[in-house]
Parts: C-alpha cells; structure tokens; sequence
C-alpha cells in the first residue's frame, strides 16, 4: 500500500490569538453556505475568482477541485475571517 501524503493546515485564531473551537463559540459561520465555503477557500490561501462570491455551493465546489493549490495554503496559524456582512 502506498504512503499517504500528509499536510498541514493552518488554525483560524480568534482576536487575541487562541484558535478557534466549538466551546468558545466566539465566531459563527455565515448562514449562507456558499459564503462559508468561499471564506474557507480565501483562508486556506486559494484565490476564487470575485465573481464567484455569490455562486451556488456545487459551482464554488467545482472551481476548488480544478484549481485548489496545495503550495498556496498558508504554513502558519491566521486570525478567521469575520463575516462583515451581517
């Protein structure tokens, strides 16, 4: 059997530096799936078009599979992003 292949991803941090978890519960995701996802995508370093930041879940999901780079995931822990938009 082959080897699996490993990589590390990076922690969402909260504002004074501890990561993210559900017993904090300091951050909710967005209501809307498709803006979760493309949060996630902006956070792990990919870069989805703009045009993209209202599309259907399975069209954002689409794009990821044919262009997630695993070289442009950040190596270190980031603060979340925050929904501003709510």
């Amino acid at each position: 059997m082959p080897t699996p292949t490993y990589l590390h991803l990076p922690l969402a941090l909260d504002d004074e530096g501890e990561k993210l978890s559900k017993r904090h519960l300091r951050y909710a995701l967005p209501a809307d799936p498709a803006r979760a996802l493309y949060g996630a995508l902006i956070f792990l370093g990919q870069a989805p078009p703009p045009e993209l930041q209202n599309a259907p879940p399975a069209e954002l999901l689409a794009w990821a599979v044919g262009n997630f780079a695993v070289a442009a995931i950040p190596r270190e822990n980031r603060r979340a992003l925050e929904d501003t938009d709510d």
